[in-house]
């Protein structure tokens, strides 16, 4: 249950109905949840179905320490919207495969003859949509 100074009870409430039609379910000795959700939403004269994906934190005594959501962009302007990275490259790079990185710089640097070196005869990807 989410409780907060400075918010109203009744936005406390709604946001607590919202929370409780989610299914979480707990890693095992993990103090994250996660859940799926489709919300509804009604933008000019738009009816778009958008999937969520919910994490909520909690603290040893149960707590909600923190709420994320995640969801494409795709759903509601037709277009996907490129993300910064949150951790500089130097740190991420370790934990990232050598073709990964290659394929992104290739990317990045506008070489087609590089990125479609890095696929094996008739290999193809995808974007990520669904």
């Amino acid at each position: 249950m989410l409780t907060s100074r400075g918010v109203s009870s009744s936005s406390i409430k709604r946001i607590n109905k919202y929370l409780s039609e989610i299914l979480c379910s707990a890693e095992k000795n993990n103090q994250l949840q996660a859940g799926e959700a489709i919300i509804s939403l009604k933008i000019k004269d738009r009816s778009i179905s958008l999937p969520l994906a919910v994490v909520i934190g909690k603290n040893k005594n149960e707590q909600i320490k923190e709420i994320r959501f995640y969801h494409s962009y795709w759903p509601i302007v037709e277009q996907h919207h490129v993300r910064l990275n949150i951790l500089p490259l130097e740190v991420q790079a370790p934990k990232i495969p050598p073709d990964v990185l290659a394929y992104h710089a290739a990317l990045r640097d506008g070489n087609i003859e590089n990125v479609l070196g890095l696929f094996s005869k008739g290999g193809s990807i995808r974007e990520p949509s669904g």
